[in-house]
């Protein structure tokens, strides 16, 4: 277990450690010495706050990689309507949109960023000769 440990943890750096979390060389002639870092207050800060970014990128990537249903939807009604997607820009229009479905309604250049091309892709696979679904 304290191999791995020192794997995950170290960079073996002429006959010393360097700890990646706190950015030290770390004097490793005795077992002690490194167990004796692990257990500092810099130490476990350091992974805390690493811990802290790693969960923040995350649920970045989580939130970024959904798309709401919503924004789609809305984007496909004012498509198929022919209403321009700058529409959007207007306040009365906009604001009238939140107020009845209670939604934040996304930029004009959210939906051409995010749903106009997964739209026109679907259209087309929906088009396609021989595509019966």
């Amino acid at each position: 277990m304290y191999v791995n440990l020192v794997r995950i943890r170290f960079h073996m750096i002429r006959q010393c450690f360097f700890c990646k979390y706190c950015e030290i060389k770390v004097n490793c002639e005795k077992r002690f010495n490194v167990t004796q870092h692990l257990k500092t207050e810099k130490h476990t800060k350091a992974i805390k706050r690493r811990q802290e970014k790693t969960e923040k990128t995350q649920q970045l990537l989580m939130n970024s990689s959904k798309k709401s249903s919503f924004n789609k939807d809305l984007c496909h009604a004012l498509l198929s309507a022919n209403i321009p997607l700058n529409k959007l820009s207007n306040n009365t229009f906009r604001n009238f949109l939140e107020t009845y479905t209670g939604k934040e309604i996304p930029t004009e250049a959210t939906l051409r960023q995010g749903y106009v091309d997964d739209l026109y892709d679907e259209t087309v696979e929906k088009n396609k000769i021989g595509n019966f679904k």
